[in-house]
């Protein structure tokens, strides 16, 4: 039985915001399309870490479980949310040590990364040149996928919605 899996079993009766990270956590787990190692325990905390308080008044309000999830959880997964992505963002620029180790960049290069080709051209060819302008545009390029985040998930926003 998986983490996911037994974290279902034992949080049965436990709060819906937590059943459906559970339920998230197992659904990307069986289909291996992520790595939800780190990433899945800070999302899991965060969603634990959202006041009771909140979802009960949301339920006195009259808040169907669809309101209480898009007006109250998700809100509240915004900081911890653009935190997890960022660091995937940069995780996936950073894919060198697979590359050097597996294939070197062969066969002609169709393997390579960015990453692997900023090694290669400083430290085979000594084109140092060419080699900080990899590593520039790669951090530019980390750096403006990180402001667009930053205004997807309104992050400096002050403004309520509904």
């Amino acid at each position: 039985m998986s983490v996911a899996a037994s974290l279902i079993a034992t949080t049965m009766n436990a709060s819906t915001p937590l059943l459906l990270a559970a339920l998230g956590i197992l659904v990307a787990e069986r289909s291996g399309v992520l790595n939800l190692g780190v990433e899945g325990i800070m999302l899991m905390a965060a969603i634990m870490g959202v006041a009771p308080t909140l979802y009960e008044a949301a339920e006195l309000d009259g808040a169907g479980l669809w309101a209480r999830f898009r007006y109250i959880t998700m809100p509240s997964l915004r900081p911890t949310t653009f935190y997890v992505m960022v660091n995937m963002i940069i995780g996936s620029f950073n894919v060198f040590i697979q590359v050097m180790m597996l294939t070197g960049g062969n066969p002609n290069g169709k393997t390579s990364t960015l990453q692997y080709l900023l090694y290669d051209k400083a430290f085979n060819q000594f084109a140092f040149g060419e080699a900080s302008a990899i590593g520039m545009i790669s951090a530019v390029t980390i750096v403006i996928l990180t402001v667009i985040l930053n205004r997807t998930l309104k992050l400096n926003s002050t403004e309520q919605e509904g």
